[in-house]
């Protein structure tokens, strides 16, 4: 399986949907900024800063594909973290809902 499978699938049940169905269900976007502390001699002190954003988009009134991305940058690694989701979600009734995540 490769990586470009997942989204021509979700491209492929986007397009078979009729279009009067499909809607924004909610999206985001944000920056953040933090300081962590340690007050000791075991640990550095450091700051991180990112970027996020999601979003979930209804087919039908029973189900919806979602996505989600974030990038977090510390000013004391070298490295930063750089992170995906996407998620499919089923609701039967109102008082229940399924998902799948994919990382």
């Amino acid at each position: 399986m490769t990586r470009f499978t997942f989204p021509c699938v979700v491209a492929a049940m986007a397009a078979a949907t009729p279009a009067a169905a499909q809607e924004i269900l909610g999206a985001e976007i944000g920056l953040f900024y933090q300081e962590v502390d340690y007050s000791n001699d075991i640990f550095n002190d450091f700051t991180a800063s990112g970027l996020y954003a999601g979003a979930d988009v209804g087919l039908v009134s029973q189900f919806a594909l979602g996505v989600s991305a974030e990038v977090i940058d510390y000013d004391e690694f070298e490295d930063g973290t750089t992170s995906f989701t996407g998620r499919a979600m089923y609701t039967p009734s109102p008082a229940s809902a399924f998902g799948l995540f994919y990382a």
